[in-house]
C-alpha cells in the first residue's frame, strides 16, 4: 500500500479523493492553476518584439494550454515601439501560423461554446466602450485573442484562447493579481535584468512560484518546486538513528576495549 497519494485536479476531484482516503495516509493535492505572461516595454523594440511574440505563441499553442503552466493572460507594458493593437495583431498572425503547421486538437462542444461566449462578451464590451478588441480565427474557434486596453486579469477557456491586458507600469500588477493568489503558479517573463529581481520579488509575494523565459513556460526541469514545495521530500519518510544510540550500542560490542 502506498504511503502517499498524489491528486491532480479541480476542487471537487481533490475533495472526493480526500473523503475516501484513510487518516494515516498523506495526500499531496495539486489543484487548478493559472499561468500568466509579462512583457516589459524594453523588450518591445524593433530588434526584440518579433521573437518575444513568437515565444508567446509557442507558450499558448503548446498542448493547447491544457497544462497549468500555460499562460491565460498576458500583461504588456505601455511605451514599447509597437502599440498594443499591433502587438495583438502580430500575435494573431503567429497563432494562425501555428494552426496551419500544428492544428489544435479536436475539442468538445462545451469548449467551443465557452470560447464563443468569451468572444461575444468581448465584442459587446467593445461596442459599449471601445476598450476591447477581438482577434479571432476565421470560421472556427482555433485561436482567440481578447485585447483589453486597461489593466485586469482573467482566466480563459483555454484551447489557444488568451487575454491581453495593457498596463502603464508593471508595478501595477499586484493590485489585480492578489485576489487570485491561490490560483497563481507560473509566469513567463520578458524583461531587462535590471528590473528582473524586483519584479520577481513582487510576483513571489502575490503567489507566483515559478518564473521562466517566454517560450519555455511548458518545459520545466525535473527538479522544479511544484507549487513552491520540495516535492521529493514530501514523498520520502525519514528514519533517524540518533548519535546517542550509536554511542550506547558501542558498549555492547565485546571487541570494544
Amino acid at each position: 500500500m502506498a504511503d502517499t497519494i498524489v491528486v491532480c485536479g479541480g476542487k471537487e476531484a481533490v475533495a472526493s479523493v480526500k473523503s475516501k482516503t484513510p487518516l494515516n495516509k498523506k495526500i499531496l493535492s495539486y489543484g487548478y492553476k493559472i499561468g500568466l505572461a509579462i512583457v516589459g516595454r524594453e523588450t518591445l523594440t524593433p530588434e526584440y518584439y518579433a521573437q518575444v511574440i513568437k515565444d508567446l505563441a509557442e507558450d499558448i499553442a503548446t498542448y493547447d494550454q491544457q497544462s497549468c503552466l500555460a499562460p491565460q493572460s498576458i500583461f504588456i507594458e505601455r511605451g514599447g515601439a509597437i502599440t498594443p493593437q499591433e502587438f495583438a495583431s502580430i500575435l494573431s498572425n503567429e497563432l494562425n501560423n501555428y494552426q496551419i503547421k500544428y492544428p489544435r486538437a479536436p475539442i468538445h462542444e462545451s469548449d467551443k461554446i465557452a470560447i464563443e461566449k468569451m468572444r461575444q462578451e468581448a465584442e459587446i464590451t467593445s461596442i459599449k466602450n471601445g476598450a476591447t478588441s477581438v482577434f479571432r480565427s476565421d470560421n472556427s474557434t482555433a485561436w482567440t485573442i481578447i485585447l483589453h486596453n486597461n489593466i485586469g486579469f482573467s482566466a480563459s477557456p483555454l484551447n489557444r484562447s488568451i487575454h491581453i491586458f495593457v498596463v502603464n507600469d508593471l508595478t501595477d500588477l499586484p493590485s489585480v493579481l492578489i485576489p487570485y493568489q491561490q490560483y497563481l503558479q507560473s509566469a513567463g517573463i520578458a524583461i531587462s535584468p535590471n528590473r528582473l529581481f524586483s519584479l520577481a520579488d513582487m510576483l513571489g509575494k502575490v503567489g507566483v512560484n515559478r518564473m521562466s523565459a517566454l517560450g519555455k513556460m511548458n518545459h520545466v526541469s525535473s527538479g522544479w518546486h511544484h507549487d513552491g514545495r520540495f516535492n521529493l521530500l514530501d514523498l520520502v519518510r525519514v528514519t533517524d538513528i540518533e548519535q546517542s544510540l550509536e554511542f550506547s550500542s558501542e558498549k555492547f560490542d565485546p571487541d570494544v576495549e
